[in-house]
């Protein structure tokens, strides 16, 4: 089981990794010193990584039997005789966290991202930000916690001689 969770800790760590991206580049759009090129490139680039985000969140409510998803880890605790108020918080935050991305799934995964209906355009929808990207990247972040029996750090080093930058929101 512990190689699941890291695994899913992981998946959180590049949610939070392009959410982090998407913030500072959506900042550096507002300088003054942004180029029409700079702004066209940033747009493409908010655009790939929020419909990475959106993948990445729909991932973990995969339903496939070998697929690392969360309901897949709670069945190890009940195997594992993990304590029950653990599960329960387990079974009550994947609730929740299947109908935060239920929008995700349908209205950009499922007809935009993944598949291009008939009345769908294929010109990029940036700046768009889909509805309850930040919630269910909050219950999945707290669902995490859970699982890992303990409140999981999200953070980096971008150089040796960097600052360590916290991903993780409530830090």
């Amino acid at each position: 089981m512990t190689e699941l969770i890291d695994e899913l800790k992981n998946e959180i760590l590049w949610v939070l990794f392009a959410l982090h991206t998407i913030e500072r580049r959506t900042k550096s759009l507002l300088k003054a010193s942004c180029t029409q090129l700079d702004l066209a490139e940033n747009l493409i680039l908010l655009e790939a990584l929020t419909q990475q985000v959106v993948l990445r969140l729909c991932r973990l409510d995969d339903d496939q039997n070998k697929a690392k998803w969360f309901r897949r880890v709670t069945k190890y605790m009940e195997a594992k005789h993990e304590p029950q108020d653990r599960i329960k918080k387990a079974n009550a935050l994947i609730k929740k966290y299947r109908d935060d991305i239920q929008h995700l799934k349908i209205y950009h995964r499922n007809k935009y991202i993944g598949h291009l209906q008939e009345a769908e355009s294929a010109t990029p929808k940036t700046p768009f930000f889909p509805p309850k990207i930040k919630e269910a990247t909050d219950t999945a972040i707290a669902l995490v916690d859970i699982l890992a029996n303990e409140q999981v750090t999200y953070k980096f080093r971008p150089g040796s001689h960097s600052q360590v930058v916290s991903l993780r929101p409530s830090e």
